[in-house]
Protein backbone atom coordinates (compact mmCIF):
# COMPACT_ATOMS: atom_id res chain seq x y z
CA UNK A 1 0.00 0.00 0.00
CA UNK A 2 3.08 2.42 0.18
CA UNK A 3 2.70 3.73 -3.25
CA UNK A 4 -0.94 4.39 -2.52
CA UNK A 5 0.58 6.54 0.39
CA UNK A 6 2.78 8.06 -1.59
CA UNK A 7 0.30 9.42 -4.14
CA UNK A 8 -2.11 10.38 -1.90
CA UNK A 9 0.02 12.12 0.68
CA UNK A 10 3.43 12.97 -0.66
CA UNK A 11 3.00 14.09 -4.00
CA UNK A 12 0.31 12.44 -6.68
CA UNK A 13 2.15 10.17 -8.83
CA UNK A 14 4.82 9.53 -6.69
CA UNK A 15 3.54 5.94 -5.97
CA UNK A 16 4.35 4.88 -9.52
CA UNK A 17 7.92 5.55 -9.04
CA UNK A 18 7.64 2.76 -6.36
CA UNK A 19 5.87 -0.02 -8.88
CA UNK A 20 8.64 0.92 -11.32
CA UNK A 21 6.21 2.94 -13.51
CA UNK A 22 8.37 6.15 -14.08
CA UNK A 23 6.73 7.02 -17.02
CA UNK A 24 3.49 7.54 -15.55
CA UNK A 25 4.81 8.76 -12.19
CA UNK A 26 6.94 11.87 -14.45
CA UNK A 27 3.53 12.13 -16.17
CA UNK A 28 0.99 12.94 -13.28
CA UNK A 29 3.94 14.85 -11.43
CA UNK A 30 4.35 17.40 -14.28
CA UNK A 31 0.78 18.04 -14.74
CA UNK A 32 0.24 18.62 -10.84
CA UNK A 33 3.40 20.89 -11.08
CA UNK A 34 2.51 22.90 -14.14
CA UNK A 35 -1.04 23.63 -12.48
CA UNK A 36 0.38 24.18 -8.97
CA UNK A 37 2.58 26.84 -10.79
CA UNK A 38 -0.46 28.59 -12.94
CA UNK A 39 -2.67 28.42 -9.48
CA UNK A 40 0.13 29.87 -7.34
CA UNK A 41 1.52 32.58 -10.19
CA UNK A 42 -2.21 33.43 -9.82
CA UNK A 43 -2.18 33.78 -6.23
CA UNK A 44 0.71 35.69 -5.98
CA UNK A 45 -0.50 38.19 -9.11
CA UNK A 46 -3.63 39.02 -7.11
CA UNK A 47 -2.09 39.05 -3.55
CA UNK A 48 0.22 41.60 -5.03
CA UNK A 49 -2.79 43.79 -6.01
CA UNK A 50 -5.06 43.52 -2.74
CA UNK A 51 -1.98 43.84 -0.93
CA UNK A 52 -0.78 47.48 -2.30
CA UNK A 53 -4.38 48.34 -2.53
CA UNK A 54 -4.27 48.10 1.46
CA UNK A 55 -1.09 49.62 2.29
CA UNK A 56 -2.24 52.62 -0.04
CA UNK A 57 -5.23 53.08 2.58
CA UNK A 58 -7.93 52.01 -0.36
CA UNK A 59 -8.69 48.74 1.15
CA UNK A 60 -9.66 48.18 5.10
CA UNK A 61 -7.76 45.69 6.64
CA UNK A 62 -10.96 43.85 7.36
CA UNK A 63 -11.42 40.14 6.12
CA UNK A 64 -14.72 40.35 4.53
CA UNK A 65 -13.31 43.49 2.15
CA UNK A 66 -10.54 41.46 1.73
CA UNK A 67 -12.43 38.80 0.25
CA UNK A 68 -14.34 40.52 -1.72
CA UNK A 69 -11.32 42.11 -2.76
CA UNK A 70 -9.84 38.63 -4.26
CA UNK A 71 -13.40 37.90 -5.47
CA UNK A 72 -13.43 41.12 -7.61
CA UNK A 73 -10.18 41.79 -8.60
CA UNK A 74 -8.97 40.27 -12.14
CA UNK A 75 -6.07 38.15 -12.32
CA UNK A 76 -4.10 36.87 -15.21
CA UNK A 77 -6.34 33.83 -15.91
CA UNK A 78 -9.81 33.80 -16.36
CA UNK A 79 -12.02 32.15 -13.70
CA UNK A 80 -13.00 28.92 -15.49
CA UNK A 81 -9.61 28.20 -16.49
CA UNK A 82 -8.95 28.54 -12.65
CA UNK A 83 -11.76 26.06 -12.23
CA UNK A 84 -11.00 23.15 -14.70
CA UNK A 85 -6.90 23.53 -13.62
CA UNK A 86 -8.37 22.80 -10.52
CA UNK A 87 -10.79 19.80 -11.38
CA UNK A 88 -7.52 18.62 -13.73
CA UNK A 89 -5.25 18.15 -10.15
CA UNK A 90 -7.70 16.73 -8.35
CA UNK A 91 -8.96 14.40 -11.15
CA UNK A 92 -4.99 13.46 -11.87
CA UNK A 93 -4.24 13.42 -8.04
CA UNK A 94 -7.20 10.65 -7.71
CA UNK A 95 -6.89 8.90 -10.75
CA UNK A 96 -2.86 8.45 -9.27
CA UNK A 97 -3.91 6.85 -6.04
CA UNK A 98 -6.46 4.34 -7.88
CA UNK A 99 -4.29 3.60 -10.30
CA UNK A 100 -1.64 2.49 -8.03
CA UNK A 101 -4.49 0.73 -5.46
CA UNK A 102 -4.60 -0.84 -9.16
CA UNK A 103 -1.64 -2.09 -9.78
CA UNK A 104 -0.44 -3.13 -6.32
CA UNK A 105 -3.49 -5.33 -6.13
CA UNK A 106 -2.99 -6.71 -9.62
CA UNK A 107 1.08 -7.34 -8.32
CA UNK A 108 -0.48 -9.38 -5.43
CA UNK A 109 -2.35 -11.09 -7.42
CA UNK A 110 0.31 -11.95 -9.82
CA UNK A 111 2.35 -12.90 -6.62
CA UNK A 112 -0.29 -15.35 -5.06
Amino acid sequence: MKPLLLSAFVFPGSGYFLLKKPLAGTVSALIVVAVLVVLIKEAWYKSQIISQRIINGDLPIDPAAIQQAILNTPGQVSAGTLSSLSWLLAIVWVWGMIDCYRLVKKAQAKNS
